[in-house]
């Protein structure tokens, strides 16, 4: 069986654009979505609900944010370094993998 392999881009994409959104000001709908979101995603692993809302903003959104994690962070920079460099990634590379 022969396997065809991909070659991937070395040239990082620009996340400029992601800053650029990020310093605008917000509408007043905007501004209270942000607020209701971020109340279902910024999840504290001490209270009994915790396992419950963590399933929910993965299901809802596609991610949570834990307060008080023993996680260690030199975990977290490596896994945001190596998901950072998939998304830079050009589309039609990533349609080949999927």
């Amino acid at each position: 069986m022969k396997t065809n392999r991909i070659a991937a881009p070395t040239t990082p994409l620009s996340h400029l654009w992601l800053k650029e959104i990020a310093t605008k000001p917000l509408s007043p709908i905007a501004s209270e979505l942000r607020k209701r979101v971020s109340e279902e995603i910024l999840l504290d692993k001490s209270k009994p609900d915790f396992p419950a809302k963590l399933v929910e903003a993965w299901r809802k959104y596609g991610f949570a944010v834990v307060s008080d994690s023993s996680i260690r962070r030199d975990l977290f920079k490596s896994a945001y370094d190596v998901n950072r460099r998939f998304f830079d990634l050009p589309l039609e590379y990533k349609k080949q993998l999927g």
